[in-house]
């Protein structure tokens, strides 16, 4: 039989999202600092300036402080804005101007163009290949040929083994017909 599951049941607390949050947990406390902030900033000034009515002031303050207030809210890479332009502040004051190290050289050929003119394992091969048969043609004796006169070839080891293979596959052929009728007794 199946035994019954017994299902674990583990209290939440109502404030596990509270610490350090605010409006029920929507926003994290700095961001909404930081994001309320930068909008009052933009807000205050423009609420002051004298428009012809007042919806045209509410709407040009509440789309000037909003995105203010939305970026100040999200952050940047997780960190809050004030935490963002700090380390970047940092950086910038940190960084370094490299000096001149006089034992680097430029390079006069490209890195491909190096890599190219480089000899492959392949034309390693190919090289001593031709080598080899440049110095065994060079033991051979020059043949000079006089107008005139008969010469004959050389024999050719490798024609003659052609020429045996070519041999038995004939006379092998020539026994086919024998041995698909069953007479050589097999």
């Amino acid at each position: 039989m199946a035994e019954d599951e017994q299902v674990q049941v583990y209290v939440i607390p109502k404030n596990f999202v509270d610490g350090g949050r605010v409006l029920n947990g929507l926003f994290k406390r700095r961001n909404f600092i930081e994001g309320v902030g930068l909008a009052l900033i933009v807000a205050f000034p423009l609420w002051q300036f004298p428009f012809p009515s007042f919806a045209v002031k509410l709407s040009t303050v509440i789309s000037c402080a909003l995105p203010l207030f939305l970026l100040g809210n999200a952050g940047i890479n997780g960190d809050p804005l004030s935490t963002f332009v700090k380390y970047s502040y940092g950086w910038l004051k940190a960084k370094r101007v490299m000096l001149n190290n006089g034992q680097v050289r430029a390079r006069k050929i490209k890195a491909i163009d190096l890599q190219m003119a480089q000899e492959q394992p392949k034309d390693k091969l190919l090289n001593t290949i031709d080598a080899w048969k440049e110095k065994k043609s060079d033991k051979r004796e020059p043949i000079t040929f006089i107008e005139g006169e008969n010469f004959e070839f050389e024999e050719d080891a490798e024609f003659e083994i052609f020429k045996n293979i070519e041999k038995r596959m004939l006379e092998e052929n020539e026994k086919l017909p024998e041995l698909l009728k069953g007479d050589s007794g097999i």
